[in-house]
């Protein structure tokens, strides 16, 4: 699962993968971004905690996901998992 700071998306999937049987890898775009700074658009617009990428990242991996800061951190997830 890719996403992106600010919106709420991810955090409405977290039920979703709970749920799931299969593992999911989870990485947001933005988390070395700038705290405070505005992106490129209106559905990257963090408003306090909510909706940056740290805050995301942790509550996937508390239903469950394996949070991938970065591609390179996929490869090694995926070999942990035996996948």
């Amino acid at each position: 699962m890719t996403g992106e700071i600010g919106g709420v998306y991810e955090e409405r999937a977290t039920d979703t993968i709970g749920k799931m049987k299969t593992p999911v890898l989870a990485m947001v775009g933005g988390i070395f971004a700038p705290p405070g700074k505005r992106m490129g658009h209106a559905g990257a617009i963090v408003e306090g905690k909510m909706g940056t990428a740290k805050e995301k990242l942790d509550m996937l991996a508390e239903a469950g996901a394996h949070a991938c800061k970065t591609f390179l951190d996929i490869p090694e997830t995926l070999k942990k998992l035996g996948v």
